[in-house]
C-alpha cells in the first residue's frame, strides 16, 4: 500500500503533525511525502531522513498562504486519476 503525507510545515521546518503520522505508518506502508508551497526544496532533505519510500515536491506560487481549494486543485493536477 502507498500513502502519500501531505507534509506540513511551518516557517520553513515540518511540524509535529507530519512527524507523527510518519512515525505510525513505520513499516506499515510505503510512504510518499510532498512538501507544498512555494520554495519548498529545503524541506526534501528533512524528509529522506524519515522513513519516506520517494518525497515528492510542488513548488508553486499560488500555494504560499494555500487554502484547502488550492491545495485540492495542486494535489489534483499531481496525483494521477
Amino acid at each position: 500500500m502507498k500513502i502519500l503525507i501531505i507534509a506540513e510545515h511551518k516557517n520553513g521546518k515540518l511540524i509535529e503533525a507530519t512527524l507523527e503520522l510518519f512515525a505510525l505508518l513505520l513499516g506499515r506502508a510505503e510512504v510518499h511525502a510532498v512538501p507544498a508551497g512555494e520554495n519548498r526544496e529545503p524541506l526534501a532533505a528533512p524528509l529522506l531522513q524519515l522513513p519516506t519510500a520517494k518525497v515528492h515536491t510542488i513548488d508553486s506560487p499560488a500555494l504560499s498562504c494555500h487554502t484547502i481549494e488550492t491545495l485540492r486543485h495542486t494535489l489534483g493536477q499531481f496525483i494521477p486519476h
